[in-house]
């Protein structure tokens, strides 16, 4: 099926106006590559081509996040720029899907806050984060509390007893 699909893929890279044809094609052949563990360069090279080729289709987002986690995680150099890309991932496919995907906020946010303290990273990024709105980031108000350090939540605390509505 693999083969097959490259050979479609192929035939659509010379047909006018199937951008998005053609982006949705190039996902799903890295798609299966990377699930049956073949051609993992190439499918990161096919995900680049798909987001580009069709820069509003959250799935594709999605999928480009994912294998940059996978990447960042097993590779030692650049991996800052495979988290970088990861978490632009990540907040576009949140921005683009409607309702938002609640898993790929969550992957955000586990990335985002892991590497916050590398500087780099945080200023890459913080734009990307940013841009999601409050109503979104409040589905995951609790994981974001639950990430505050001890000494914060109790201050978080008490100030929760006098003014609930504040968090």
């Amino acid at each position: 099926c693999l083969k097959a699909l490259g050979v479609y893929v192929s035939n659509l890279r010379s047909v006018e106006g199937r951008k998005s044809e053609l982006a949705r094609s190039l996902a799903l052949q890295a798609n299966w590559a990377s699930e049956r563990r073949e051609e993992h360069d190439h499918s990161y090279h096919w995900l680049n081509e798909a987001k580009d080729l069709d820069p509003g289709n959250p799935a594709i987002w999605h999928r480009w996040a994912m294998i940059n986690e996978d990447r960042s995680k097993r590779r030692s150099t650049h991996s800052s720029n495979f988290v970088i890309a990861a978490i632009r991932g990540f907040a576009r496919s949140v921005m683009l899907s409607k309702p938002p995907s609640v898993q790929d906020l969550l992957r955000l946010l586990s990335l985002w806050l892991a590497h916050a303290p590398t500087e780099h990273i945080r200023q890459q990024v913080a734009d990307d984060v940013l841009q999601i709105g409050a109503d979104v980031w409040l589905t995951v108000s609790i994981q974001i509390i639950a990430r505050v350090t001890s000494h914060v939540q109790d201050l978080l605390r008490l100030v929760t007893v006098e003014h609930p509505q504040a968090l």
